[in-house]
């Protein structure tokens, strides 16, 4: 599995790849906001 995630990643462009990293930068904030902000309601 790993061995194919590799093939798939090596085979994007690298404008593909900034995309893929700033989407997970966005989803990990957005992950780490939202319950800061849940709690901070609460």
């Amino acid at each position: 599995m790993k061995q194919y995630i590799l093939n798939w990643w090596g085979n994007l462009s690298a404008q593909e790849q900034a995309d893929w990293q700033s989407s997970w930068v966005s989803i990990a904030s957005i992950i780490t906001v939202v319950p800061a902000i849940i709690l901070a309601l609460y």
